[in-house]
């Protein structure tokens, strides 16, 4: 059957509500596998990297960037013989599928916390943090500095550090997405586990310069940035209400008004569930939000993926549950579409002992639909990014019993009503359809 999502939301004044679609939101789309290959580099040496970054250009290549790597290397019969483990900074996927690696610019075992934007230039803005030299496999969660650069695809154009505030010790890893608004970039940094001072660190790059503020959060579990035309900067960060007495893990959102505040709760941690891996995104039709909660208790817990859409500024976005059980590892951030509505890649758990599963899910209306499903691939969590003509690729894990680990790149297309069919070398790996989907 098509998958009917019953969303609760909440909303300033306003009790929790269910939403049920109507029959114009089911299944006007659909997703159907196109490829999967794994990520090989210069000389044929497969690679695998996790997905800290993994985002497009305006060219539509694609930067696969992480703190994790696995570069294999093979004999002349294509054997693999040996690894080199965290020897580069990621990999250029280029729109043609061929790609090559991305030396770092640091070493690369220092380096912590990635996140990139693409640019219309075909470059990519690029931040990160450098964690202390370490033994083992635990990296430090503590950035000892922050640096920014640009690569361009075929070398690092420009690498300088970012000014802290002296004496600030803050989180390498949990940090925002790097977001660009106009021609300035401004990226979010929680402070260090145990810090004295617990609010967020907004560092933004304006004319070549650098400065950095101080949101009066007190305390921020997570946090995200995106931004608005009528607002500027938005964050979303978990936290609790100082509003209430006592609650924990809401989502609050805050705006420059022209001190930064907090304009309204989004999600209440105690009455509507507690907020993880919390994604802010700033899509044609208005701000979307999507988070993790856990439900149930004990053994039995699962972790639900929701959403909010909307004018969230104002209080009027309602909630949807786009996936019922989803790992608690899944990475979910909305997609934009040709067809003007976000879809979802979930990591979909089967705790019947089934076989786990990646659902894409698109809300065209206020409520969610499930566009395709395909057997999930991947041993770890993974990401995707959205590509020109409706494209996705998908990269994750793909691990094998003898204990190498790949890359592997999943590329599905969204297709919808009226839309002609794709090329017949496009169906090699078709996603399910949903019983029920109208093509």
């Amino acid at each position: 059957m098509s998958v009917l999502v019953a969303g609760c939301g909440w909303k300033a004044g306003g009790p929790t509500h269910v939403h049920t679609p109507g029959p114009e939101a089911l299944a006007v789309c659909t997703v159907r596998e196109t490829s999967r290959t794994r990520l090989t580099v210069e000389g044929g040496r497969p690679l695998y990297v996790q997905a800290d970054a993994f985002v497009a250009n305006g060219r539509g290549d694609v930067l696969l960037a992480g703190t994790t790597s696995y570069l294999w290397q093979v004999s002349a019969e294509g054997q693999i013989t040996g690894v080199k483990t965290d020897s580069v900074f990621g990999a250029v996927i280029a729109r043609d599928g061929g790609a090559r690696s991305v030396p770092a610019p640091i070493p690369p075992r220092q380096i912590h916390g990635i996140r990139a934007a693409g640019r219309d230039d075909h470059r990519w803005d690029v931040v990160f943090a450098e964690v202390a030299p370490y033994t083992g496999d635990r990296k430090p969660e503590e950035a000892l500095r922050l640096w920014y650069g640009v690569y361009d695809g075929q070398g690092w154009t420009g690498l300088e550090e970012i000014p802290t505030p002296e004496g600030t010790v803050l989180d390498a890893l949990f940090n925002s997405s790097l977001v660009r608004q106009g021609d300035t970039l401004a990226w979010a940094l929680r402070p260090a586990m145990g810090s004295a001072r617990g609010d967020v660190l907004l560092v933004q790059r304006h004319e070549g310069r650098w400065s950095y503020q101080w949101v009066p959060t007190r305390v921020a579990s997570d946090v995200e940035l995106s931004y608005s035309d009528s607002s500027g900067l938005l964050l979303g960060v978990v936290q609790p209400d100082p509003s209430m007495r006592s609650d924990g893990n809401s989502l609050l959102l805050w705006a420059q008004r022209p001190e930064w505040r907090i304009v309204r709760r989004l999600v209440h941690g105690t009455v509507d569930g507690r907020v993880f891996e919390p994604w802010l995104r700033r899509l044609p039709a208005g701000l979307v939000t999507s988070w993790t909660t856990p439900v149930g208790e004990g053994p039995q817990t699962r972790q639900e993926l929701r959403a909010m859409l909307g004018d969230l500024e104002s209080g009027t976005g309602p909630a949807v549950v786009l996936d019922s059980d989803v790992s608690i590892w899944s990475e979910a951030a909305p997609l934009v579409q040709a067809q003007g509505f976000p879809v979802w890649v979930a990591h979909h758990s089967s705790p019947d002992g089934g076989s786990d599963e990646l659902r894409f899910i698109g809300v065209p209306g206020d409520s969610a639909v499930e566009l395709g499903r395909v057997a999930n691939p991947y041993r770890m969590r993974g990401a995707a990014v959205a590509l020109a003509h409706s494209e996705l690729l998908v990269t994750g894990m793909e691990y094998l019993q003898e204990g190498f680990a790949f890359s592997l790149l999943l590329r599905a297309r969204v297709r919808c009503s009226g839309e002609p069919e794709a090329d017949s070398r496009a169906q090699a790996h078709p996603a399910s359809q949903p019983q029920g989907a109208r093509r």
